[in-house]
């Protein structure tokens, strides 16, 4: 008795904290969201919509109320998450203090925050129950209205829990959490609540451990967090320290397409094969300009790799971030293109596709050029001449060719290469700086 009693000061400090910092945090929201129900509950009162939702078929009134607890997830996880998962519990989270008692802590918070939605469902399902006056209408009132609140509470729980999942597995809780709210309604109340008392435990259960971080883990198909943020480190990189080469490299692929609208406006009429092979040149011009930002970027941050190295970086993510980055330098020509061409002429409509073919190409080709110059220790030499004679060669390929296709098999080779070039580049990069410390230690 005791400890429970010494303890309950610091529970009552923690959840002034907590809620404090989420009224400060979402209380103008929550004030701007009830103002719309005020006016909502004056027009059409809560008896009307208990009535009207009780006057559905089964089926509609399960669709409904999935919906609404849907909505209602996902308006409130903001306000869970500071409840479940706040930076004042961190440091708390060390002490020695029971998993029971955080569960408690969590779940009274939990219910103060879900009071009218909890009373909501209780005057939906009770009420009509009342008025019929059978026992067993009761207490199917009664299990159905704690089945819907353990559904509640062991939903907001788990989309907190899945903060640091991708979007997809977030997605699945909620569609989760309204498929069991369906079931909820279409089974007698008794069998709802045994279908809501599995995930309330593993709800309860949860409460014993910290909550995880949003998005603390690298989740998607092109590595996640991580390849963005290199990526992000990149192009940062490049526009503040060498701004010029970022705005020489938007010019360029600006004049490919107005050279572009040009051809199509005045001879794409007349002659669409030349306009088309003239399309696929400007492409291939436009994908190896925009894709030497990668270049670019991996120079200037060349001298900060042992930091880098220190971090820890997957070679995947890196590679992918490069890819990501040698990309989005496309993006340009593809945007404005993709909105004009198609507009002055037929044969601009071809534009998209040209140019993705040719980014393709162009981003693997230059994130191999990096990987192979890193490896060879001339990363920062004259490039320009080998770069247009590399070019060159690909338009002459297209050209004889007539079609962008052809880039694909060379984009293929060039991709096969990267993860040994890549594990050469990371080999001499090491050697040379292990080198280097050696001699400064010595």
């Amino acid at each position: 008795m005791e400890g429970r009693a010494s303890r309950a000061p610091l529970r009552r400090r923690l959840g002034g904290l907590v809620y404090r910092d989420a009224a400060r945090a979402y209380g103008v929201g929550v004030g701007l969201a009830v103002m719309p129900l005020v006016y909502l509950f004056r027009e059409w009162p809560p008896w009307a919509i208990r009535d009207a939702l009780h006057g559905l078929p089964v089926v509609e009134r399960a669709g409904v109320l999935a919906g609404a607890h849907a909505i209602y997830g996902l308006a409130t996880a903001p306000l869970v998450r500071q409840l479940l998962a706040s930076e004042r519990l961190r440091w708390w989270w060390t002490l020695p203090l029971p998993a029971r008692w955080w569960r408690a802590l969590h779940l009274r918070h939990l219910v103060l925050l879900d009071g009218p939605w909890l009373a909501a469902i209780a005057y939906g399902t009770l009420t009509p129950a009342a008025r019929h006056g059978s026992a067993h209408a009761s207490i199917e009132a009664v299990t159905s209205a704690a089945a819907f609140g353990m559904l509640t509470l062991a939903g907001q729980i788990a989309l907190v829990s899945l903060a640091d999942r991708s979007a997809s597995w977030r997605g699945g809780g909620l569609v989760a959490w309204a498929l069991a709210v369906v079931l909820a309604v279409l089974v007698p109340g008794p069998m709802a609540l045994l279908l809501a008392a599995p995930p309330l435990w593993l709800a309860w259960r949860r409460l014993g451990w910290p909550m995880p971080e949003v998005r603390a883990r690298a989740r998607g198909w092109a590595g996640g967090p991580p390849v963005v943020a290199l990526a992000r480190l990149g192009w940062l990189a490049v526009r503040r320290r060498d701004g010029v080469a970022v705005a020489w490299g938007v010019a360029v692929q600006l004049l490919t397409v107005l050279l572009a609208g040009l051809a199509v406006v005045h001879v794409g009429a007349a002659e669409p094969a030349s306009v088309h092979a003239l399309l696929r040149g400007l492409a291939v011009i436009a994908a190896t300009v925009g894709t030497a930002l990668v270049l670019r970027a991996v120079r200037l941050l060349h001298g900060d790799r042992p930091l880098m190295d220190c971090w820890g970086i997957d070679p995947r993510h890196e590679r992918r971030a490069r890819l990501l980055l040698a990309a989005s330098g496309v993006l340009p020509a593809l945007v404005l293109g993709s909105l004009v061409l198609p507009w002055l002429g037929s044969v601009g409509r071809a534009w998209p596709l040209e140019l993705a073919l040719a980014a393709v190409w162009a981003t693997v080709g230059t994130v191999r050029v990096t990987f192979e110059l890193e490896a060879r220790r001339r990363l920062h030499g004259a490039r320009l001449p080998r770069h247009l004679l590399w070019m060159a060669a690909a338009l002459i390929l297209v050209s004889v060719a007539g079609s962008s296709l052809v880039l694909l098999p060379w984009a293929a080779l060039e991709a096969m290469r990267l993860p040994s070039l890549q594990r050469r580049a990371d080999a001499a990069r090491r050697r040379f700086e292990s080198a280097r410390r050696d001699d400064h230690r010595s």
